[in-house]
């Protein structure tokens, strides 16, 4: 009967209602934390917990019930960071009692890869959210402590890097892994780490290129994602990289046009393009084609050229042009007024496969009810 309940509450969701019962079934307690660190630390663990009693194969289920009403309760409440961090945290504690699966064989049976998916997914979720709850976090402290918002993008990185992790053990955790890269470029340009900040840009735009079409959205972050390399590229004074980033975003705005794309859909285009235009204007200018371009983000498997490669080692020793407009220098993704990265997380960042997914699993697996109802 409990299980035909939490069906029903999730279908309804009352994910709120059905934690409490799993919580009570489970004997899990809710807890309380004395800081914000505190909290995040919780909700971003990514080693196993102390004790937990050896779970039998139907409260294993209904852990993962339970952690899948969290992570939808933490997907709802983001803009509200330590309450969407409150709920990551519960997830963690529900992945005590069968996440074990995912980094070897559990105590009372072989882990199964299904069970091991569904634990991948859900810890996936728990993690990405836990990462936009700690740039959240770092966001309200930078005002009053620097080293408070500089441990909370830290908290930030660790969770994405561990989500990388998930996602290359588990692909179908995510289905869409560029997100990863994407956010973890934003919060690596907020460290100063440019080289990481490079690094993360090339391998989301990998992702986004291996795709035969790009829906407006999609298109968006990728673009997104080339005004953060270039904004990098700049700052190492990579002029070729600065120029290849908006070759590449003028190519992929003019596809979308050509693909009849309506006007107001590509006004947030316009606006990445122009910071891209803005940017690359304060540069030595050269001409670049696009294969050119793809192969100085390395989106192409050719070699470069011998004079692409002394143009390349001239650049790092030119300074600064003596035109550059200083605005537009000091111009970054971490002075940006959250525009282009909070419609990113909105319309493109899409969290792993649906919780519902996970939910499906598990509640199919308490007695086999999904099945029968």
């Amino acid at each position: 009967m409990a299980t035909r309940e939490l069906w029903q509450k999730w279908h309804s969701h009352h994910y709120e209602e059905a934690v409490t019962e799993v919580c009570t079934l489970l004997e899990v307690h809710e807890q309380a934390f004395a800081s914000d660190q505190e909290l995040l630390n919780a909700a971003s663990d990514l080693g196993q917990p102390g004790a937990t009693p050896s779970p039998g194969l139907g409260r294993e289920d209904l852990a993962l019930f339970g952690a899948a009403c969290c992570n939808r309760l933490a997907e709802q409440q983001r803009s509200d960071w330590r309450q969407s961090a409150h709920w990551c945290a519960l997830a963690r504690q529900f992945e005590g009692h069968g996440s074990l699966h995912l980094d070897g064989p559990g105590p009372e049976r072989p882990p199964g890869r299904a069970c091991q998916a569904a634990w991948a997914t859900s810890r996936f979720q728990r993690l990405f959210t836990v990462a936009e709850a700690a740039r959240a976090a770092a966001k309200a402290a930078k005002a009053t402590s620097t080293e408070t918002a500089q441990w909370d993008l830290q908290t930030s990185e660790k969770c994405l890097k561990a989500c990388e992790d998930l996602w290359q053990r588990w692909p179908s955790c995510s289905s869409s892994p560029e997100s990863i890269y994407t956010c973890l470029a934003e919060v690596c340009w907020q460290l100063k780490d440019m080289e990481s900040v490079r690094s993360s840009c090339r391998k989301a735009l990998s992702l986004f290129m291996s795709t035969d079409r790009l829906s407006p959205a999609k298109a968006y972050a990728c673009m997104f994602v080339l005004w953060v390399f270039q904004s990098a590229a700049l700052d190492v004074f990579s002029w070729r990289e600065v120029r290849a980033a908006l070759q590449c975003a003028k190519d992929l705005f003019e596809r979308l046009q050509k693909g009849g794309a309506p006007e107001e859909e590509l006004r947030p285009h316009q606006r990445i393009l122009r910071r891209l235009q803005r940017q690359g204007q304060v540069v030595p200018m050269a001409p670049i084609d696009l294969q050119e371009a793809q192969l100085d983000l390395g989106l192409s498997s050719e070699k470069p050229r011998p004079e692409q490669q002394r143009d390349q080692q001239e650049e790092l020793e030119v300074t600064v042009p003596a035109t550059a407009d200083a605005a537009v220098m000091t111009e970054a993704p971490g002075s940006l007024p959250d525009e282009a990265m909070e419609a990113f997380l909105k319309e493109v960042a899409e969290h792993p496969s649906p919780p519902a997914d996970v939910a499906e699993c598990a509640v199919t697996g308490i007695g086999g009810m999904g099945n029968r109802m």
